[in-house]
């Protein structure tokens, strides 16, 4: 029946994940008319050459280079132009008058570029045909600084379409960021072990770190939000900081915190992220300029990596779980397609391969790592269990002899502290249980135990054995509690008695000691209260005589 109901869990994830994924891949034709979708890639005529220019092969100027092209009111009507640029800054003029300027103001965190941003550029009415011009300058010369799916089309189509087409890699890079920030939080809460902490929480820093940068290229974050440098800057960040969790996980999987290796590695990464940051704050450089120091830096710390964990499969320390190793290999390999695409090709999805060996490594690293945290946890609960028993009463919950030892040879070794010893004991037990049954001496302890618990509620009580009890009070105004206590005591008891027959009345001896911490040994005061207990017996079996 378990399996069943994780296996139909498991199916209404993968069904409301697909179906969301359908949703934004489809949509009703609205019936509006007025919707125009025309491609204005091509078409474009420098105005200082007279060739045909083409929006997807931008040259780096210092001067201002204007294209334009002849629009018909027919295209424009019902519709926006629409476009994306990298790295550009332009006008967009109409006839000559000006309808849209894009020069973000970055401040030193952003760099110089502004990386990937939306355009939605109304066009006013006109009739017949008009002049559109673009005067533009290139901040950067690559392979993707251009003008991009240039439409004269709605905005809110525009906008749909680039979901629809992005939003599979957007939703691989925001469950693997969700998956990664709930195996933080699961390590932190749950794992008990220092070292299988650091494999989690290094493993969930990894994969939002990841998640952030495979995010790259969906454009999906440039349409909700209007501040495309950030998502720039954020995606830097990510790829700066990368090999740390990755480090620090595998240092804590060989056990190699003191390894030369994995210090150097971890080192050469903080440092690029401290230079990296000082280098573009103080404005000398952008990102882009010394990515090839991020990218080497990564490299290396592959490299360390890879040397870390053949150390420990041949020192035996900790063999790698073989699905583990494909995962890793998996993952590797994506990103050195990735790096050698972005440097011979140039694409503009630097993450898809890294995108796609992640997943598979996420989800073989989830699978282990929370098989050991699971484990981990079962343990500690089981010792706990172990601890309680070892420490409780079976029959009554209170604390045994083992906890009274554990706590005498603790307050034994306190410099000050006040406390009081009651030593207790039932009269008549042996009695009730030869009349009555063993069951009914049982339930007159049980019935003990709960007196005494209300009675001195907050202090330690304990069962010793049998019919003996002893409660431990401490404080500054042990005496006040002792008063109070007792008082209490002889109340429920009266209470108790009355429901029961005479003969099955329960009758409790008691006798008292003061202890004051680290003047002699506890089980002194325990002795002096046992006297103390009988002679109260013997008082008690004397006024009954």
């Amino acid at each position: 029946m378990k399996k069943a109901l994780s296996w139909l869990n498991a199916f209404v994830m993968i069904f409301a994940v697909t179906f969301i994924i359908v949703a934004f891949s489809y949509h009703m034709p609205d019936g509006n008319t007025n919707v125009r979708d025309y491609d204005l890639s091509a078409g474009w005529e420098n105005t200082q050459t007279g060739k045909n220019a083409d929006l997807l092969d931008i040259k780096k100027s210092e001067e201002t280079v204007s294209i334009q092209r002849l629009l018909t009111a027919n295209e424009a009507s019902g519709a926006s132009l629409c476009f994306q640029t990298s790295n550009l800054i332009f006008k967009v003029y109409l006839d000559d008058d000006l309808i849209y300027r894009f020069d973000p103001k970055l401040s030193s965190i952003e760099g110089k570029y502004y990386g990937d941003a939306i355009h939605y550029v109304n066009i006013p009415f006109f009739e017949n045909t008009a002049e559109l011009r673009i005067e533009y300058k290139a901040l950067v010369k690559t392979n993707w600084t251009c003008f991009r799916q240039m439409k004269l089309q709605n905005a809110r189509y525009y906008e749909y379409d680039i979901l629809s087409k992005n939003l599979y890699k957007f939703l691989v890079s925001a469950i693997i960021i969700i998956f990664g920030v709930f195996l933080v939080m699961f390590g932190i809460v749950f794992d008990r072990d220092h070292t299988h902490r650091v494999e989690s929480t290094s493993l969930g820093a990894f994969a939002i770190i990841m998640g952030i940068w495979t995010s790259s290229g969906s454009m999906v974050a440039q349409s909700f939000g209007d501040n495309p440098s950030f998502v720039r800057v954020l995606e830097y960040t990510a790829l700066i900081l990368l090999p740390v969790p990755v480090l620090t996980f595998i240092a804590a999987f060989t056990k190699s915190f003191g390894s030369k290796v994995f210090l150097a590695a971890l080192a050469l990464a903080l440092a690029n992220f401290l230079f990296t940051f000082t280098a573009v704050l103080i404005g000398a450089v952008d990102y882009h300029d010394i990515l090839f120091l991020t990218h080497g830096v990564i490299v290396i710390g592959v490299a360390a990596v890879i040397y870390l964990l053949a150390k420990n499969i041949r020192h035996s320390r900790r063999m790698p779980n073989k699905k583990l190793v494909f995962a890793f290999l998996v993952m590797f390999a994506g990103g050195i397609i990735d790096l050698v695409r972005y440097y011979a090709v140039g694409s503009q999805d630097t993450a898809k391969f890294s995108r796609m060996g992640l997943t598979v490594f996420i989800l073989v690293f989830a699978v282990y790592e929370l098989q050991q945290l699971f484990d981990l946890t079962r343990r500690g609960m089981e010792l706990e269990v172990m601890e309680k028993l070892a420490h409780t009463d079976g029959l009554t919950g209170l604390y045994n002899r083992n906890a009274l030892e554990e706590l005498e040879e603790r307050i034994k070794h306190e410099d000050s502290g006040q406390y009081i010893f009651i030593q207790l004991d039932i009269n008549g037990l042996k009695a009730i249980n030869d009349t009555y049954g063993h069951a009914a001496g049982d339930s007159h302890i049980s019935a003990a135990a709960e007196i005494l618990l209300e009675s001195f509620e907050g202090q330690r009580v304990f069962r010793m054995g049998g019919d003996e009890f002893l409660v431990v009070i401490s404080g500054d105004n042990c005496a006040e509690i002792l008063d109070r206590g007792i008082r209490r005591f002889n109340e429920l008891q009266k209470e108790y008695n009355e429901t029961v027959d005479g003969d099955r009345r329960l009758e409790i001896a008691y006798g008292t000691a003061e202890y004051e911490a680290g003047s002699h040994d506890p089980e002194e005061a325990e002795r002096v209260a046992d006297l103390r207990m009988y002679e109260c017996k013997n008082k008690m079996k004397s006024a009954m005589a």
